[in-house]
């Protein structure tokens, strides 16, 4: 498929799109913003709270 090996995100969900529908790929990729979301925020609350 020509994708780079060493990349999970991006490649991992081109091939699930082609192989299947875009449901799973859409999930994973929704539930990773989510968790980047929260930790950022987390990180923030952790700065103000020592600040």
């Amino acid at each position: 498929m020509e994708l780079e090996p060493h990349a999970w995100f991006e490649s991992v969900e081109i091939a699930l799109q082609e192989a299947a529908n875009r449901e799973p790929a859409n999930y994973v990729r929704n539930i990773f913003k989510y968790y980047v979301s929260y930790r950022l925020l987390a990180d923030l609350e952790a700065k103000a709270r020592l600040a």
